[in-house]
């Protein structure tokens, strides 16, 4: 790779962007049959994983943009008849560790970065971290969230709850951008809640190659098991399970799958 790396950086950057417009063009034929293998490797619904793919196109069609656009500075000098300038060049060979909930868009979101590109859980990252330390290597870690959304007694509940379901059930709960927790007025809370029990009951748990699905199984058994271990501490900690909280029987599903409910605790005051 790094030979190829010397012969790559050799080339003028709107050359280098067309090999990448290249690239971007191969996801658009393949599109279809990229997105049902996401969709059968991760589990997320067939829209999710069109859309991943989707996204490898988009960061193709940055890059190539990009790749006529690399200005530099020009800085004067002190010296006569010389100047100085500013150019931009490729930094090399990388390695990406990829995520399991976004096996495709994850490379190409830090495909141009001359690292270590580690995308998962912040025990991951304690591991990869330091080891790329230790030879002074550059590394860029992306890790698990605890996000929360914050709905005061104004807000436009509609929006709210489109936004909570979307940020919470999206990839069965499984982003690091994943919505996990919600903290609301008071004075608005019961009828959020209620709200929120009534759109998590339309949320059609089954197979993700059915278009109607809109939560398909977690990654493998032992995330489900870890959820249910969740739970449990919750409601040892005074939580109260308002909506879910149990696998989900669904009657077409992908052998092996293990599906869970999305699920809404309600914290003690």
């Amino acid at each position: 790779a790094h030979e190829t790396f010397l012969r790559w950086r050799a080339l003028p950057a709107p050359q280098r962007g067309e090999y990448v417009r290249q690239i971007g063009n191969a996801f658009r034929e393949h599109k279809e049959l990229l997105g049902k293998l996401v969709t059968l490797e991760a589990g997320k619904i067939v829209q999710e994983g069109l859309g991943e793919v989707q996204e490898c196109i988009d960061i193709a069609d940055f890059a190539v943009g990009l790749s006529r656009q690399l200005y530099g500075l020009t800085i004067q000098s002190e010296r006569d008849q010389h100047h100085m300038r500013e150019t931009w060049q490729p930094l090399g060979t990388i390695g990406i560790i990829s995520a399991f909930n976004f096996p495709v868009a994850v490379w190409a979101w830090n495909s141009m970065l001359p690292l270590i590109s580690a995308t998962g859980s912040t025990r991951l990252g304690r591991i990869v971290g330091p080891r790329v330390a230790q030879r002074f290597g550059r590394s860029l870690l992306e890790l698990g969230g605890n996000n929360a959304m914050i709905i005061m007694d104004d807000a436009d509940l509609d929006l709210a709850v489109r936004g909570i379901v979307f940020g919470a059930v999206g990839t069965a709960g499984q982003r690091c951008t994943t919505t996990r927790r919600v903290l609301v007025h008071h004075k608005i809370a019961d009828k959020l809640q209620a709200r929120l029990v009534k759109a998590y009951k339309t949320c059609k748990i089954g197979n993700p190659f059915d278009a109607k699905t809109l939560v398909g199984p977690l990654v493998d058994d032992a995330s489900a098991v870890a959820f249910q271990a969740a739970i449990a501490e919750a409601k040892k900690q005074g939580g109260k399970v308002v909506q879910g909280g149990k696998r989900a029987r669904v009657g077409t599903a992908i052998q092996g799958g293990a599906y869970v409910q999305p699920t809404i605790i309600r914290c003690p005051k």
